[in-house]
């Protein structure tokens, strides 16, 4: 166990956490048959990728830094991560890497591009995009394949759903808290309600 600076405490904490996050199950058997770590602290939900990746939207907090002045401004990250089942390797994405976290009062620019509690996630067919909704935010985020935030939607408030129609080039998000559904039309990335 190391602390926010450092210091090994292993002889004093002989306690190990158990951290299963994300587990495969046989179809057949219906018996555990994998388990994969530190995908994150809080999970919300996962979409299989075209190639067979799992894509899980998640925020990894800071639990183990103690105290307000050591947390301020940088208690946790809202991220994807994507799993391969085949390899084990599991890759975190930062959602908002353009943070600057040594100035923790932030700055306009920053949270205006920010997104927070990435709730649903959409895959396209072709697995070249991946649309996060961010419920907290007021925005769907884009990703490219790699985890890579390459835009942000501006939405209804609290976005917890998200249905993909390539046919007609829509996305469909459900906004919880003004009870709409925001079309989006992804050709200009132009909301309605």
């Amino acid at each position: 166990w190391l602390d926010e600076i450092g210091r090994d405490w292993d002889a004093f904490l002989s306690y190990t956490l158990l951290d299963n996050d994300v587990i495969a199950v046989s179809t057949t058997s219906l018996g555990v048959v994998g388990a994969f770590h530190d995908v994150g602290t809080t999970l919300f939900n996962l979409a299989v990728h075209p190639t067979g990746q799992l894509y899980v939207t998640n925020q990894e907090a800071f639990n183990q830094v103690r105290f307000e002045p050591n947390v301020k401004g940088k208690f946790l990250h809202n991220r994807v991560t994507i799993v391969d089942p085949l390899s084990g390797v599991v890759t975190p994405r930062h959602l908002n890497g353009h943070i600057n976290y040594g100035a923790s009062s932030g700055n306009a620019g920053e949270r205006a591009m920010s997104v927070c509690i990435p709730l649903d996630i959409a895959i396209s067919r072709d697995g070249q995009i991946v649309y996060v909704a961010a419920f907290g935010s007021r925005k769907v985020a884009v990703l490219d394949a790699g985890g890579n935030v390459t835009r942000r939607i501006s939405v209804g408030e609290g976005q917890g759903g998200l249905a993909l129609d390539e046919t007609r080039i829509r996305l469909y998000v459900l906004n919880r808290f003004s009870s709409s559904l925001s079309v989006v039309d992804l050709s200009t990335d132009v909301a309605v309600e």
